[in-house]
């Protein structure tokens, strides 16, 4: 599925900046038309790294949309079968159950003097 998202953080996330470790948003619906969220939403986080990430929010484990990974601190937990993503450095690597492929990773690029962040595949 496509991704693309252009934020202002600046304007629009005043709070989600680098130096915040661990502040996420989550976007299960675009804003606009000429944006794309990916499969099952888009999770960004701010990494233990102080860099953006951006995941998509399905788990590759169970692959439904309606029932998004759900951020909980270093953390993204599957509500289905319970799987724990760690996104604390922008990997999204299984820790426990029955995954076996990581979260699906999206680029990221952020410009601090215009305080804007893009969102591709």
């Amino acid at each position: 599925m496509p991704v693309y998202m252009e934020i202002n953080i600046l304007a629009e996330y005043p709070h989600f900046v680098p130096a915040n470790t661990g502040a996420y948003l989550t976007f299960t619906q675009r804003r606009y038309s000429t944006e794309a969220v990916g499969y099952g939403g888009l999770l960004l986080y701010i990494g233990l790294d102080s860099q953006y990430h951006a995941f998509d929010m399905a788990c590759p484990a169970c692959l439904n949309p309606k029932k998004p990974i759900q951020p909980d601190g270093i953390y993204a937990v599957c509500p289905l079968c319970y799987e724990h993503y760690d996104i604390s450095y922008g990997v999204g690597s299984p820790t426990k159950g029955i995954a076996r492929e990581p979260l699906r990773h999206y680029s990221t690029s952020y410009n601090p003097q215009t305080g804007k962040l893009i969102v591709r595949q």
